[in-house]
């Protein structure tokens, strides 16, 4: 038998894990002011001056992620990280399980974010080389580190990916 224990994430390893743990945050304000409009994959571009940061939490929070990726409680068929979550900070979490395949996704998706529309989410969670590609074409939010204090305590083996050497844009 599985020791619950050690299947639950704490607040700090789900926001890590979840929130910024290999995620490429998309928000929609953002996304907006980008152009679009060549049809060139990587047509829009975004500057950090084009967005302001908001610090105030949100009321809730949509979560694009991989299936079985978080816990589930399989008798209540819910997810207790994301009700501790909710409990601890007020916000709710609309929790997709739509991530199947990275090229599978992006080909959704690229037409919105080429466009600079919303897709819909607030964090994305990716594997690294379509991390990588979401920032390289400009689809990705700088992060506000001033509002993420954990990211300093990231190992020294992960600080400095090739395509996001000062990790502005991602957080394994």
């Amino acid at each position: 038998m599985t020791d619950k224990r050690k299947l639950a994430l704490t607040r700090k390893e789900l926001l890590e894990r979840a929130a910024l743990g290999g995620a490429v945050l998309t928000v929609p304000g953002l996304l907006a002011a980008c152009g679009g409009g060549s049809g060139i994959e990587g047509a829009a571009t975004t500057t950090v001056a084009q967005a302001t940061a908001d610090t105030t939490l949100a009321d809730k929070l949509t979560i694009s992620n991989w299936s079985l990726y978080i816990d589930i409680d399989e008798k209540t068929k819910k997810r207790p990280t994301l009700e501790q979550f909710t409990a601890d900070t007020g916000v709710k979490v609309e929790y997709i399980e739509d991530v199947n395949d990275n090229d599978e996704w992006f080909g959704k998706n690229q037409a919105a974010l080429r466009q600079g529309k919303a897709i819909g989410r607030d964090i994305t969670v990716l594997t690294d080389w379509m991390a990588a590609r979401m920032v390289r074409l400009g689809y990705a939010e700088k992060l506000d580190r001033e509002t993420i204090p954990n990211a300093k305590n990231l190992v020294s083996a992960l600080q400095s990916p090739g395509w996001d050497p000062d990790r502005s844009f991602s957080l394994p």
